[in-house]
């Protein structure tokens, strides 16, 4: 394993959680009571860094935003800004899946003895499939967007962990 293979993973792996740092989805969500339950208005909120919490819009903000003028909402309730951290590891993803693609063919094809390659192509080629696995399913399902794609990722990411590993103890039981 060379000190350049190190390098290009270490920064392409950096590179996406720094992105991901500073692409932080937000919301506010308006919420109030009601006799027959509770009633919940999302309104997403800018894209900022996950340190960065936007400010809380008013009530006047939501009742604009949704109705454009028009008073639906009760005269009380609780406005609750969020970040969304599912959104943020889907996002995290997303620049592996795109490292991936480009990463896991040649270490599975060119670079088959190399450990870090080996590990992270065989993450990355269960990711690409997991990724593949979601549009099918969406593809048969004929929903509005893919059926829960974090779900499919993380169990992507939990099946390339074992076959890294089972990778790995062969690899060390060779030498």
């Amino acid at each position: 394993m060379t000190s350049a293979t190190r390098c290009i993973v270490s920064a392409l792996l950096g590179t996406s959680l720094v992105w991901a740092a500073f692409h932080g989805v937000w919301e506010a969500k308006f919420v109030s009571k009601h006799s027959y339950g509770i009633q919940e208005h999302i309104m997403a909120l800018a894209v900022q860094p996950i340190w960065s919490r936007p400010a809380t819009p008013t009530r006047e903000d939501l009742v604009s935003h949704f109705s454009g003028g028009e008073e639906p909402f009760p005269a009380e309730g609780v406005i609750i800004v969020r970040h969304k951290w599912s959104w943020w590891f889907f996002n995290l993803v997303m620049t592996w899946l795109l490292g991936a693609l480009i990463i896991s063919p040649m270490a599975l094809i060119f670079f088959r003895n190399d450990a870090l390659l080996g590990t992270v192509g065989r993450i990355g080629a269960t990711l690409i499939g997991g990724a593949f696995v979601c549009f099918l399913v969406w593809l048969l399902i004929g929903g509005w967007g893919p059926p829960f794609p974090v779900g499919f990722a993380a169990v992507a990411l939990v099946i390339g962990a074992i076959w890294s590993w089972r990778f790995l103890q062969r690899k060390r039981s060779k030498r």
